[in-house]
């Protein structure tokens, strides 16, 4: 039987799921980015940089080096892609291995194909450089051109780390004010990390357990997204040949 709730409630809790923090100082950095499940990195800086503010609200006594230590030093967190770039747990790296394949595929689209035009004759030589070299950031790379375009024009060795980025070849090591040092995935990720790759289901279930922590809440006539609707379908058809129980009762603890 479902427990009904008033409009109040449902705000405390969403307000009590988002804002929850547990633990002290940079052990409470990273139990909230598990807990939100990644914080988006954000260049509108008032006073400090966005996701700072983020981790600040939630925690009084944090600090930019915190966040700074759990990438370069404990590697607890990387960064990758999530609805855009954001700051995720490293624990759940193995779930996001087939974005990595995904930016690996032929592009398809316009844009797409234009960023890997410039950055195909690049990605080599950027990726024996760091190799050899060991991290690197974009202005390790010289611009040699004669002429500058707008803000997105990147020279194209920054193109190329990027796509490099995009495809898991290489990863954020570090951050020297708010630039990327990047370096070999193999030598960022911690020893014993899972690589072992999710199927769509276990993906699916991850995503929505993931979205609804975050949450704290879901409406079962109306889930927060069409995409954690196409996940909830994806799970229910992932397990029903197989006779376990459906999606939405993932969703159960969580309804309103």
């Amino acid at each position: 039987m479902m427990e009904q709730v008033s409009k109040g409630q449902a705000r405390r809790m969403a307000l009590a799921a988002g804002l929850r923090s547990s633990g002290r100082g940079k052990q409470a950095v990273l139990n909230t980015i598990e807990h939100l499940g990644y914080v988006q990195i954000d260049t509108i800086s008032v006073i400090e940089r966005a996701h700072h503010h983020v981790l600040w609200s939630r925690q009084p006594g944090y600090r930019p080096e915190f966040l700074d230590e759990l990438l370069a030093k404990d590697r607890s967190v990387f960064e990758h892609w999530a609805h855009a770039v954001a700051y995720l747990p490293m624990r759940d790296y193995r779930y996001y291995l087939a974005s990595f394949e995904a930016f690996r595929k032929p592009p398809t689209t316009k844009w797409q194909k234009e960023r890997m035009a410039r950055a195909k004759p690049r990605l080599k030589p950027v990726l024996k450089r760091i190799e050899e070299e060991g991290p690197l950031s974009s202005r390790d790379f010289e611009d040699g051109r004669l002429k500058k375009g707008n803000w997105w024009d990147w020279k194209p060795a920054k193109v190329a780390l990027e796509v490099l980025f995009l495809q898991g070849r290489i990863m954020v090591s570090e951050r020297r004010g708010f630039q990327r040092v990047y370096d070999l995935s193999e030598r960022v990720l911690p020893e014993g990390i899972d690589l072992s790759e999710p199927d769509e289901e276990e993906r699916a279930e991850y995503q929505i357990r993931r979205a609804l922590t975050a949450m704290g809440q879901a409406r079962p006539d109306r889930r927060p997204s069409a995409q954690l609707e196409a996940l909830c379908d994806l799970r229910l058809a992932g397990q029903a040949h197989r006779r376990q129980r459906p999606a939405d009762l993932i969703l159960r603890p969580f309804l309103f």
